[in-house]
């Protein structure tokens, strides 16, 4: 990622640290958890701005309906930090969600295994 802005204010240089787990609940169901903490290597210069942007959580439930076709419904929160209390003046947290439906359609001809 090369950066974001918010309300005029640039972070660039973004590091990600993720952390996620998952399990299979059933044959064709998995839960997963993940966890996102996100810094910027550069604030402006003088802002007195935070580097510290922010940490996701994504909560994840996938379906795999057939052998090619899955349907994911998702539930993501972001934690707002100071860059973002800083920047936008406003200190409210950002969730959403949404539901996926994800298909494989590989029409490639398989070669035959040669002994």
């Amino acid at each position: 990622m090369s950066g974001l802005d918010v309300n005029g204010h640039h972070a660039s240089g973004l590091q990600v640290y993720t952390l996620g787990w998952g399990i299979e609940l059933m044959d064709d169901l998995n839960f997963s958890a993940t966890g996102h903490k996100f810094i910027a290597n550069n604030v402006e210069s003088g802002s007195g701005f935070s580097r510290h942007l922010g940490v996701e959580a994504d909560f994840g439930l996938t379906w795999n309906i057939q052998k090619n076709l899955a349907l994911t419904l998702a539930y993501d929160h972001f934690f707002t930090e100071k860059f973002f209390q800083d920047a936008s003046g406003s200190d409210k947290n950002l969730s959403y969600a949404y539901a996926m439906l994800t298909f494989n359609w590989d029409r490639t001809k398989r070669r035959a295994v040669r002994e």
